[in-house]
C-alpha cells in the first residue's frame, strides 16, 4: 500500500514566504540607508556649530542640544529596527567577553541620571557592592539596561521613581554555571500595564495604547530587543504589572561565571597627534562640505569628490593617507570597484581605505573588506570611531 500527496502548493506557500521575508530584509536595508544619509551631514554640522559657539550663547547652545538629541535618537531608532530583524533571523553579532555586570549596571544608571532629573524622575541604585561576572556582550548588555530605564523613564511622570536593583541569586530555572545567577530589576511607579498587554509585551511592534497623540512615541522595538538580547546570553526577563496606574517591574536574570586571572594591562606611550592628507568621496554635497570643515579644524589637508572616477582620480593625483568613501555612487564606479581600482595599483599601496556607507549589515561589512577597504563606518559617522581609525592611519607623504 502506498501513499501519494502532492505538497506543491504547501512549497510554493514556503517559499512565497521566504521571498517575503527577504524582501523585508532588503527593504529594511533600504530604509535604514535612505534615513542615515541625511542625518550624517546634520550630525556634521552640529558638532562644527558647537565649535564655532565654543561656549557662547546659551540659546543656541540649548538649540544645538535638541538636536543632537533628536539625530541620536533617530539613529537608535533606525539600529532598533534592524537589530529586530537580525535577531529575528539568528544573525545578529554577540562579541562576548568577560565583564563585570555590576560595572555596566552603575554606568549607565549615571548616564541616565541627567535625562531622570530634567524629567524630575527619581532615579534610585539599589545595588549589590560584590563584582557579578557574566560572559556577555558589554555594548548589548549596556543597550538592555538602557532600553529599560529608558523605557521607565517614558512612562513614569514627574514626581514619581525608579529605582534599580541588582543582586546575586543562588537559586534559579537557569541553566546553571554553578556561580549563581544575577537578578537586575528595574521598577518604576508609572503608568503600569494593562493585563492583556503584559503577555505580548515583548514581541515586536506591540505597545500599550497611548491614545491619538502618541506622546510617548517609540516603534515598539525596544523590548523585543531587550528579549532578544538577554536570550542570547543565556537569561530571561519578564514583566510583571498590578494595573493600570499602578507601576511596572521588569526583572532580567543572567547566569554568572567565575572570574579569570586578569591580565596585565600594557602600559602603552599615546602617539603624538599626526595631521593627514584625506580624500573624501561622497555624492552627498552636505555631508562633503561638513565633514571637510570638522578635519580642516582639526588640522587635516581634506580633498574632495562627488563620484567614483572622480574620486579614483584625485587618489593618483594626490596620494592621500587616507580615503573615506561612500559606497552608493554615481557613475560607472561605486564604492567597491573603487576599492578595487587601488588594491589593484601597486603605486597605490599603503593606502588606508575607509568605507563609509548607510548599509551596515554584516554582510555589507564582509562585501566591503572582500573588496578592499581596510575599516567600515557607518553613517552617521560617530565621532569616537573616526578618531580611532584617524589614529591608526599612518602618514604616507614621504612616499
Amino acid at each position: 500500500m502506498g501513499t501519494l500527496t502532492d505538497i506543491h502548493e504547501q512549497k510554493q506557500a514556503e517559499e512565497a514566504l521566504k521571498d517575503a521575508a527577504r524582501r523585508k530584509d532588503e527593504f529594511l536595508a533600504m530604509l535604514a540607508h535612505e534615513l542615515r544619509n541625511p542625518l550624517a551631514p546634520v550630525r556634521n554640522a552640529t558638532a562644527l556649530l558647537r565649535r564655532f559657539i565654543n561656549g557662547g550663547d546659551e540659546g543656541a547652545q540649548s538649540a544645538l542640544n535638541v538636536i543632537e538629541r533628536q539625530v541620536r535618537h533617530m539613529t537608535c531608532l533606525i539600529d532598533d529596527l534592524l537589530d529586530v530583524a537580525r535577531i529575528s533571523r539568528g544573525k545578529i553579532e554577540i562579541r562576548k567577553e568577560e565583564m563585570d555586570l555590576l560595572e555596566v549596571v552603575s554606568h549607565t544608571v549615571e548616564d541616565f541620571q541627567s535625562d531622570y532629573h530634567a524629567r524630575g524622575v527619581n532615579l534610585k541604585a539599589e545595588i549589590t557592592s560584590e563584582p557579578l561576572y557574566l560572559e556577555g556582550d558589554r555594548t548589548r548588555v549596556a543597550q538592555v539596561i538602557g532600553n529599560l530605564l529608558h523605557n521607565a523613564l517614558k512612562f513614569t511622570e514627574p514626581g514619581g521613581q525608579v529605582t534599580v536593583r541588582l543582586v546575586r541569586e543562588e537559586k534559579s530555572n537557569l541553566k546553571r554555571t554553578g556561580y549563581g545567577v544575577a537578578v537586575l530589576e528595574i521598577a518604576d511607579t508609572g503608568a503600569g500595564i494593562e493585563a492583556d498587554i503584559v503577555a505580548n509585551l515583548f514581541n515586536p511592534f506591540i505597545q500599550a495604547n497611548q491614545g491619538l497623540a502618541r506622546s510617548k512615541g517609540g516603534l515598539g522595538l525596544g523590548l523585543a530587543l531587550v528579549k532578544g538580547f538577554v536570550e542570547l546570553h543565556g537569561g530571561t526577563v519578564e514583566a510583571h504589572s498590578d494595573g493600570p496606574g499602578k507601576g511596572a517591574v521588569f526583572t532580567l536574570r543572567l547566569p554568572l561565571v567565575q572570574k579569570r586571572d586578569s591580565q596585565p594591562v600594557k602600559n602603552e606611550t599615546a602617539l603624538p597627534r599626526q595631521h593627514l592628507r584625506i580624500l573624501l568621496i561622497d555624492d552627498n554635497a552636505d555631508m562633503l562640505q561638513t565633514l571637510s570643515m570638522l578635519l580642516g579644524i582639526e588640522g587635516h589637508q581634506v580633498i574632495t569628490a562627488g563620484d567614483g572616477e572622480s574620486g579614483l582620480q584625485a587618489i593618483r593625483e594626490n596620494l592621500p593617507d587616507l580615503v573615506l568613501c561612500d559606497i552608493g555612487l554615481p557613475g560607472l564606479l561605486d564604492g567597491y570597484a573603487v576599492a578595487r581600482a587601488v588594491r589593484a595599483d601597486p603605486k597605490l599601496a599603503g593606502l588606508f581605505l575607509v568605507a563609509v556607507s548607510g548599509y551596515g549589515q554584516e554582510r555589507d561589512r564582509q562585501r566591503a573588506k572582500d573588496s578592499g577597504f581596510d575599516s567600515h563606518l557607518l553613517k552617521p559617522l560617530d565621532f569616537g570611531e573616526l578618531a580611532k581609525v584617524l589614529a591608526d592611519v599612518k602618514p604616507q607623504h614621504t612616499r
